[in-house]
């Protein structure tokens, strides 16, 4: 495999988002992570240093965004504030993974 010149952090963090989406916290390792970037997994621990750093980092981005979410819909009345959250059935979606069941 070529030297990955164009390899960044958030090349590795949008393919390590798919795979989380694909498939879970077991998808995610840095074997699969380096064959969706097309880099050996060697290359990957230049800018993530291990795949406990790579989940925390993503961890905070969703905390971020939902933090960002939760801060817009503040000033909402209150039968919109959980709408850009429900499904088209109209229920809330269920709780996501709890501490003993991810990574």
């Amino acid at each position: 495999m070529p030297y990955p010149a164009k390899l960044t952090p958030e090349a590795i963090q949008a393919a390590a988002w798919a795979l989380l989406e694909q498939g879970g916290p077991a998808a995610l390792g840095m074997r699969p992570l380096a064959e969706a970037l097309g880099v050996r997994p060697s290359s990957l621990y230049r800018h993530v240093g291990s795949r406990e750093a790579l989940l925390t980092t993503l961890a905070e981005q969703a905390a971020s965004a939902l933090r960002t979410e939760l801060t817009a819909a503040a000033g909402l009345p209150p039968a919109r504030r959980w709408r850009p959250w429900r499904r088209p059935t109209g229920t809330l979606p269920a709780r996501g993974p709890t501490p003993t069941t991810c990574c």
